[in-house]
C-alpha cells in the first residue's frame, strides 16, 4: 500500500472532526518527559532523486558479501542462489506475503505449496509437512508446544548445542506454561550426551547439525529419548545438511522444525526467512499453520485446497494448534523454486562441496600448531576453532584483508572468549580457503 502524506488542509479537518485544535494536544496525554524531542529537528522534503542519492549514499556503510568473503553462519548462511529464482518470485500471481483468503481461487499458489510441503517431507524424511512457519526458531518452539498437545508432560530438554536462539525463543514460549525446561550436556565431540530424563517428559530436542556444526548421532539418542516415553524433535539450522547426512526422519525424529533460509533464500539481514516443519502422519491434526492438499472437484478434475487450517483465525482459538497467520509463503516458494531447479543431485553436489571446502579449511587452520579444533566430531560446513588469542581481535584485524573469518563464541557466552565458529560454503574457492589459511597465520 502506497504512503500519500497528509496536507495541512487534510490535517486540520481530522483534528477539527475529533475535537482537537493542534496535533500537540493530539498527543497532549504522552508526558513530555518520555517524548522524543528529535521530531521537531528532523529535516524538510526531499525530492525523489535527492532521497535516491541519500540512501545510496547510507548504503555504502553496508558490507556487500561479493567485495567481501564472508565466513559467517550459525543459521544465516551466504550460498548462491540461481538467477532463476527472482524472476519467477516476482510474477505478479505470486509477488504477495498475504495469506491467500478464498484460497481456492488462487491454484497456482496452493499447487506451489503442496510442492514445497512434498520436497520437504522428501528432504527430512518426514511423512508429512506443513505450509512453512515464520523461520527457524519459532518452528522450533512451535515443535515443542506440538509435543505437549501430542503428549503432555511437565519437562522439556534441550540440547546445550541447540542454537542459542531456537532456545531463548522456547524458553519465551514455554514462560507461561507449567513445564520445567532442563539442558542436556555435551562431550568432547560436540555431541549431545544420553541422559536419563524424569518422568512426564514430553519430548528431547536436538538441533542436527548442532549449533558447533557438529552432526548428531541421531538413532543413538533416539533409542534412549523413545525408551523413556519422551517425542523426539530434530531441529536444523541448516537445511542444505539434509542432502547429504541422514534426515531425521530416517532416524525416528517424531517433529522435525528448522530453518529453511539455505534453500535459495537471501540472508537480508537476518530475515525474512523460512521457517520448515514436518512430522508424522499419526499426529499431523497437532501440526501447527497451514496443510495444502491434493483432491479433485465435482467434475473429476485435480485441485489444491487447504486441508488443514488448525489457526485461530479459521477455528476457535481455544481449539487453535498455533496463532500462524500470515506465513512466509513468498519465501517457502523461493525455497520450492530452488528444490526443483537444483533436483537431487544439484542438491547432493552443492552439500559436498560445503563439506569439502568447510574441511579443507578446517585441515589448513589446525596445521597451525597454536590452533585446536574445539569439538572432535564429525561436521558439516562448520566448525569451532580455539585460538591463542581473543577471537574478537581476530575478527578485527581479518577486516583490514575484507573478510569476515566467522563468529565469536563470546556472542553468545561471555566465558568462550578464544573460540571462532566459522562457517564455509559453496561460494567459497580453494583459493579463498588458501587466503583464510595465510592471514590467520599473519594474525597470529
Amino acid at each position: 500500500m502506497r504512503y500519500i502524506p497528509l496536507t495541512q488542509k487534510d490535517q486540520k479537518e481530522m483534528l477539527e472532526a475529533i475535537g482537537a485544535s493542534s496535533v500537540e494536544e493530539l498527543f497532549s496525554d504522552i508526558p513530555s518527559a518520555i517524548r522524543r524531542g528529535e521530531m521537531a529537528a528532523l529535516p524538510s522534503q526531499k525530492s525523489e532523486y535527492e532521497l535516491r542519492s541519500f540512501f545510496h549514499k547510507t548504503s555504502q556503510k553496508n558490507v556487500d558479501p561479493l567485495l567481501w568473503k564472508s565466513y559467517l553462519g550459525a543459521g544465516c548462511y551466504d550460498h548462491y542462489i540461481p538467477s532463476i529464482i527472482n524472476p519467477l518470485v516476482t510474477r505478479g500471481e505470486f509477488l504477495t506475503s498475504y495469506t491467500p483468503y478464498q484460497a481456492e481461487i488462487s491454484q497456482g499458489t496452493l499447487q506451489a505449496i503442496f510442492e514445497f510441503q512434498s520436497m520437504i517431507a522428501n528432504l527430512s524424511g518426514m511423512e508429512v509437512a506443513n505450509a512453512s512457519m515464520y523461520d527457524g526458531a519459532s518452528a522450533c518452539a512451535e515443535a515443542v508446544l506440538m509435543s505437549l498437545r501430542v503428549n503432555p508432560g511437565k519437562h522439556v530438554y534441550l540440547s546445550k548445542a541447540l542454537h542459542p536462539d531456537y532456545r531463548l525463543t522456547v524458553i519465551s514460549y514455554l514462560s507461561d506454561y507449567d513445564v520445567e525446561i532442563h539442558e542436556l550436556e555435551i562431550d568432547t565431540n560436540g555431541q549431545t550426551k544420553v541422559h536419563d530424563f524424569l518422568p512426564e517428559t514430553s519430548c528431547v530436542v536436538i538441533g542436527q547439525p548442532n549449533f558447533y556444526g557438529v552432526i548428531e548421532s541421531l538413532k543413538e539418542l533416539e533409542q534412549s529419548i523413545h525408551g523413556q516415553q519422551a517425542l523426539f524433535v530434530v531441529a536444523t539450522q541448516e537445511a542444505l545438511s539434509l542432502a547429504m547426512i541422514e534426515p531425521p526422519g530416517y532416524a525416528g525424529a517424531d517433529i522435525f522444525a528448522g530453518e529453511g533460509q539455505s534453500l535459495g533464500v537471501e540472508m537480508n539481514y537476518g530475515g525474512p526467512h523460512v521457517g520448515l516443519f514436518a512430522t508424522k502422519q499419526k499426529y499431523v491434526r497437532q501440526m501447527p499453520g497451514r496443510l495444502v492438499g491434493k483432491t479433485v472437484d465435482e467434475a473429476g478434475l485435480p485441485g489444491y485446497v487447504l486441508t488443514l487450517s488448525t489457526r485461530e483465525q479459521h477455528i476457535r482459538r481455544e481449539k487453535a494448534t498455533s496463532n500462524i497467520c500470515t506465513n512466509n509463503a513468498l519465501c517457502a516458494l523461493k525455497a520450492c523454486i530452488y528444490m526443483a531447479c537444483m533436483g537431487e543431485k544439484g542438491l547432493m553436489e552443492v552439500a559436498h562441496t560445503n563439506y569439502v571446502r568447510a574441511h579443507q579449511l578446517s585441515e589448513g587452520l589446525t596445521s597451525i600448531p597454536s590452533i585446536k579444533k574445539s569439538y572432535a566430531g564429525e561436521f558439516f560446513n562448520e566448525f569451532v576453532i580455539t585460538l591463542p588469542m581473543e577471537a574478537t581481535k581476530v575478527i578485527e584485524k581479518f577486516s583490514q584483508h575484507a573478510i569476515h573469518p566467522g563468529i565469536a563464541l563470546s556472542s553468545f557466552d561471555p566465558k568462550r572468549t578464544h573460540e571462532l565458529l566459522i562457517t564455509v560454503t559453496e561460494t567459497k574457492t580453494e583459493e579463498d580457503i588458501e587466503q583464510f589459511v595465510s592471514c590467520m597465520k599473519g594474525v597470529l
